[in-house]
């Protein structure tokens, strides 16, 4: 199946799997509609961004431990 998504609404959708519960629990928000919202502005952001330049993209580790 080939999906016609946009680069920017891969990146936001990637980041909202790994924030939106946090930002649920933080802004005690209980409808999706604001999320929605709020993810479908940051990727057309990221789409505007690439289109003025290649945007290069990274990763990070950040390894936590107990002294």
């Amino acid at each position: 199946m080939i999906f016609d998504w946009s680069y920017g609404f891969a990146v936001a959708m990637t980041v909202r799997t790994t924030q939106e519960v946090m930002l649920r629990h933080h802004f005690d928000l209980e409808v999706d509609g604001v999320l929605d919202t709020l993810f479908e502005i940051y990727g057309n952001m990221v789409d505007e961004e690439m289109a003025k330049e290649e945007i290069e993209p990274f990763t990070f580790l950040l390894v936590l431990r107990k002294l």
